[in-house]
């Protein structure tokens, strides 16, 4: 899916269920002047009182700045899409508890750091299924969640706020991450350099930078939601480097390691 403009990132999979991974997913532009008003304000509504619905997935991890495509067809997050659509427009992606921990109710446990998202746009389906672009605005941690007698799930939350400009400390940089994003790239097949030219851009913060990077290099989910549990920045940034270096070694045994010959026998 192309956006018009000039955009930041033109990647996306087609799957309209969750978009994730080096080349799954869609990154809203930065510098198309139809939608940088959008991207550009991952704020939260002046009467927000820290109240969100939340939307708890396996598997997935949500970064302020990005955009995710998704299919909501339970009837109990219908009800939370309609009631998100005629109000704040507000929900909190929330991963689910990645030890599989559940709550006395029986609903599972979740991560307490999530983030907070805005619905962009939707579309109600014949089916009254919804396909949903969220846009991350802000990280948040659950202070509690509230009792209710709605189907779908609510919690107070206490939002991290992050400073735009703010810089790396010693042996962390710019430079540094994206020369590892790069080697990463030259050892996927298939990788689009797009990805490396768009990040590339000095306008974009660091902050933004860090989150996109993760959740482009396509880290397991517990490594991304370490990235979005650390609000400091440096410690973030060393927290990639050292996570980069993972998947390049990984990308490297299985570069070095080729395909079985002969392959093995199908059963069929």
């Amino acid at each position: 899916m192309h956006w018009r403009g000039d955009l930041a990132i033109v990647i996306w999979g087609g799957d309209l269920s969750v978009s994730r991974g080096l080349y799954w997913f869609l990154l809203f532009c930065l510098r198309s002047d139809k939608m940088a008003e959008h991207f550009d304000d991952l704020s939260l509504p002046s009467d927000f009182d820290g109240t969100v619905r939340l939307f708890p997935l396996r598997n997935v991890v949500s970064f302020p700045g990005i955009v995710q495509a998704f299919n909501v067809f339970e009837p109990r997050y219908r009800k939370m899409m309609e009631d998100c659509l005629e109000s704040d427009r507000l929900i909190a992606m929330a991963t689910v508890d990645l030890l599989g921990d559940r709550l006395p109710d029986g609903e599972p446990a979740i991560e307490p750091v999530v983030c907070v998202g805005r619905v962009l746009s939707s579309t109600k389906l014949d089916d009254g299924n919804y396909n949903l672009f969220l846009i991350g605005v802000k990280r948040a941690v659950i202070l509690t969640e509230l009792d209710t007698s709605l189907p779908y799930r609510l919690a107070e939350v206490e939002v991290q706020d992050e400073d735009l400009k703010e810089r790396f400390g010693e042996g962390v940089s710019r430079e540094l991450i994206l020369s590892k994003f790069s080697d990463l790239l030259n050892l996927i097949p298939g990788a689009n350099d797009q990805v490396l030219e768009q990040f590339s851009s000095k306008s974009l913060p660091l902050c933004r930078l860090v989150d996109m990077v993760c959740y482009a290099s396509n880290m397991d989910p517990e490594d991304q939601h370490r990235i979005l549990s650390t609000v400091d920045l440096n410690r973030r940034g060393s927290l990639l480097l050292s996570l980069l270096d993972a998947r390049i070694q990984e990308a490297q045994q299985k570069s070095d390691s080729g395909p079985r010959f002969p392959p093995e026998f199908s059963v069929n």
